[in-house]
């Protein structure tokens, strides 16, 4: 235990962190603070408004155990915890944890990777995975946290994602932005909030989850262009040091951004989804 914070031995403690997962974990740590302050955002709130319809978790009749799998500093994890389940709070990134211990009050925060969690077969009612997957997959460990996932989790149990949807137009933004942000770091020497490394999170990978045994009981369309690029741009005047433009922005924007997720959910002008999955298998 430090500061809080379980410390799990990872699948790879044997050999140092390289490649892309050491990329994303210097990147995760650089920018933690900014992901508390993004959950002040009421674009923010907007989306994550459209998880919480779709996953359910909030009128749940019971209290279930849920993990917040890729939980960053634990925002969703929280609320978990306000809806009166055992919420718990798991990444990769420890520093991530630390800062949402003291941000949140989190109960119980584990340090470990994805690809090898520290519980017993069977043992989970619900794991949320939020934005993790496509990062899964830039570090070659998808297959192996899907199995991880159906391994804990009881049958009947829930899988809760919020991933990309594959859609043609959000995969040509969402490269457009990676070359914006390698222009940004190298030329103005601020971090950006996300790791270089974002493939694709497409149908093909939804059929692995399904190949596991899942079913898909519900999936909502979220995150129209408009609201995407109203996050990418106030995002980017906070990380400049501008918190107050941003902010101004943000609340500026909102009623745009509003509007367009309430009559533009559609595929083809998103860019993520939601998913509420089912484990029917053994």
């Amino acid at each position: 235990m430090e500061n809080g914070v379980l410390l799990m031995r990872p699948d790879h403690a044997a050999a140092p962190l390289q490649g892309s997962v050491m990329r994303e974990l210097e990147d995760w740590d650089r920018n933690a603070e900014f992901y508390i302050q993004e959950t002040r955002s009421p674009v923010f709130r907007l989306i994550t408004e459209t998880k919480v319809k779709t996953y359910g978790l909030d009128c749940a009749q019971q209290p279930l155990i849920v993990l917040d799998l890729g939980s960053g500093p634990g925002y969703f994890t929280s609320r978990l915890i306000s809806w009166g389940h055992t919420g718990v709070a798991l990444d990769f990134s420890k520093r991530m944890l630390q800062l949402g211990r003291q941000a949140y009050s989190l109960p119980l925060c584990i340090h470990c990777t994805s690809t090898s969690l520290p519980f017993v077969d069977d043992a989970l009612d619900a794991v949320v995975l939020n934005g993790v997957l496509h990062h899964c997959k830039a570090q070659a460990g998808l297959r192996e946290t899907v199995c991880e996932v159906s391994r804990v989790l009881k049958r009947g149990g829930l899988l809760l994602v919020y991933d990309r949807n594959g859609a043609f137009l959000g995969r040509q933004l969402h490269r457009f932005v990676m070359v914006v942000k390698g222009l940004l770091e190298r030329r103005t020497r601020f971090p950006t909030s996300s790791s270089r490394s974002e493939p694709d999170f497409n149908d093909q990978d939804i059929r692995l989850l399904l190949e596991e045994g899942f079913v898909v009981e519900q999936r909502r369309y979220v995150a129209t262009l408009v609201t995407f690029i109203a996050v990418v741009v106030t995002n980017s005047f906070a990380y400049a040091g501008l918190p107050r433009l941003a902010s101004w922005l943000r609340t500026a924007l909102y009623p745009m951004c509003y509007l367009a997720e309430k009559v533009l959910p559609f595929r083809q002008v998103t860019v993520e989804q939601c998913l509420r999955l089912r484990k029917t298998s053994l």
